[in-house]
């Protein structure tokens, strides 16, 4: 099932301590056979602290979640984690890695079956690729996953593939391709909305200030990056405050080279 912090946070935040601190431990749940139940709350604890920026926590999570989940057998669970932890490879920026174990996690989706979960690996597996200045083997993965997820229902699915394509044309350095990402990014900020996922509105409004700043648009760009700072780090996305920080500061050379009096 593709994680969903992006809903209500303080739910989730929740949520988790109901199935890991309420419990006590991750050892108890194990001692009373509440496996799976960990599994779910620890993946949850890792999405959030993800979220918050704390990248090397939310791994510990997740790798707990993994250790677990492969203890039980669950080798749909285990696909699931993996999917975690390579998503957090690539903000760590090691999108080899997750690459490599997004591969691994999609041959079990596929072969369960698991349309949706698959096309989440598909969307990350670009992502990956993208990292790493593969732009045209990551547009060969995502339409295979549009192609897939052409008649799905899930929104978040639909959104995540709607983002990914973006950063995708938001890479290219024609125009067109950046005018198009731009206009998608307004769509999936609309949707988003819409559907009351923060995390989607916020990366969104990141990608749209990227593309601003790419496209010499610097006034408009810092404007919304700054705004977009403000609103992530009262709502506790301190991962995407920091991200809209630092491009704001990779332009400001340029502002000042540009404004500099003769």
């Amino acid at each position: 099932m593709i994680p969903t912090p992006h809903l209500e946070r303080d739910r989730f935040f929740r949520t988790a301590r109901v199935y890991v601190d309420g419990a006590g431990s991750a050892e108890i749940c194990r001692r009373i056979d509440f496996k799976q139940a960990c599994g779910v709350a620890l993946s949850s604890q890792g999405d959030l602290l993800s979220w918050e920026g704390k990248l090397d926590q939310a791994r510990d999570k997740y790798e707990e979640a993994l250790a677990l989940r492969k203890e039980m057998g669950a080798a749909i669970d285990v696909a699931e984690s993996q999917v975690s932890i390579a998503e957090l490879s690539i903000e760590a920026e090691h999108s080899r890695d997750a690459a490599a174990a997004v591969r691994e996690a999609m041959e079990v989706f596929r072969k369960q079956k698991l349309i949706e979960d698959e096309i989440w690996a598909n969307a990350v597996l670009a992502r990956a690729l993208l990292a790493q200045g593969k732009s045209a083997d990551a547009g060969k993965e995502l339409d295979a996953a549009m192609g897939r997820g052409a008649k799905i229902q899930n929104e978040e699915a639909r959104l995540k593939l709607a983002l990914t394509a973006a950063s995708i044309r938001a890479a290219s350095s024609r125009r067109a391709d950046q005018a198009g990402a731009s206009n998608s990014l307004e769509a999936v900020l609309a949707q988003a909305k819409k559907h009351g996922f923060v995390g989607y509105q916020l990366e969104a409004r990141l990608a749209l200030g990227e593309i601003e700043m790419k496209s010499g648009q610097i006034a408009a760009g810092r404007a919304r990056l700054r705004a977009l700072e403000n609103d992530a780090r009262a709502k506790g996305f301190l991962l995407i405050a920091r991200k809209a920080a630092a491009v704001s500061r990779r332009a400001q050379p340029e502002i000042n080279l540009n404004t500099r009096a003769p």
